[in-house]
């Protein structure tokens, strides 16, 4: 276990991601890479006991970013780029993380997200839509057993993506 700073914790996921993004993406590769970065690392000042650190999976339709390398929204307030107007299947990793100071101690205010969002086909119109939160690493294989287990999310990881969507942005 490594506990790192939430900047060196955009660096290292943004490192981790980059090699994905200049490929041809391997859907359980990916996943993989994202549970052990949430496994792996903690986030100094992110408490596991006040879920300031959570790992969150989804899965239905979503309109990706036209954005082709990881961006760092955090930066971008005005000039924040598009989203396509195309509605693909999708499947969202996203690690939150809080960490409280002096300045900022409300979770809206100061938390980020580190978005992994991979896309597929356009949607069907029949596409089941859910999330799971792992809020705690000790819940991390129960959880992802339940993931990929999920028949919708299972057909995904085992097809090619069209797109693929790594970001950091404030939640709130």
């Amino acid at each position: 276990m490594c506990e790192i700073t939430q900047e060196e914790a955009v660096v290292k996921f943004s490192e981790l991601m980059n090699p994905f993004l200049s490929s041809v993406v391997i859907p359980p590769a990916l996943v993989e890479t994202v549970i052990n970065f949430y496994s792996n690392f903690r986030v100094m000042g992110a408490s596991l006991e006040n879920c300031d650190d959570m790992l969150l999976l989804e899965w239905g339709v979503n309109r990706p970013f036209l954005i082709s390398s990881f961006t760092d929204f955090r930066f971008l307030a005005h000039n924040a780029p598009n989203f396509s107007d195309r509605q693909l299947q999708w499947l969202g990793l996203t690690r939150q993380i809080f960490t409280p100071t002096d300045e900022c101690v409300e979770f809206d205010a100061g938390a980020i997200a580190l978005c992994t969002y991979l896309f597929f086909e356009e949607k069907s119109g029949s596409e089941p839509a859910s999330e799971l939160w792992i809020s705690y690493p000790s819940e991390l294989n129960d959880k992802l057993d339940e993931f990929l287990q999920n028949p919708f999310v299972a057909n995904l990881v085992s097809s090619k993506p069209s797109l693929l969507n790594v970001f950091v942005t404030y939640i709130g």
